[in-house]
C-alpha cells in the first residue's frame, strides 16, 4: 500500500506542457513559468521559453491586476481585481 504521506516536505515537481522540461514548482515560479488554468482549474505549467508573447502578456497583465486568492469548493482557482494601492506592491 502506497504511503500517501510520503510526499509531504518535497519539492512538487512540474513538467511544461509543451516541451517536458521538468522543474520544482519554487524553481518554475522564480524563471517565470506560467499556470496553465481551463475554467479556473490548473491543468498544466508552460516554461518561459515555450510561451507565446501573447501568453507572456496576458500573465503580465493577470499578475497585475489581479489578487489570487486561493481555490472555492470545486478546485477553481479565483481572485479579486486589486485595487489601485495593491497595483504597486508585489
Amino acid at each position: 500500500m502506497r504511503n500517501k504521506y510520503a510526499n509531504i516536505g518535497k519539492p512538487q515537481k512540474v513538467k511544461c506542457k509543451r516541451c517536458g522540461k521538468r522543474s520544482t514548482l519554487e524553481q518554475a515560479a522564480a524563471q517565470n513559468w506560467n499556470t496553465v488554468f481551463d475554467r479556473g482549474r490548473a491543468t498544466g505549467y508552460l516554461c518561459h521559453e515555450c510561451q507565446t508573447p501573447a501568453e507572456n502578456l496576458e500573465a503580465e497583465v493577470n499578475h497585475a491586476t489581479i489578487e489570487y486568492m486561493g481555490y472555492d469548493q470545486y478546485g477553481r482557482m479565483w481572485g479579486r481585481p486589486k485595487t489601485s494601492g495593491e497595483r504597486g506592491r508585489q
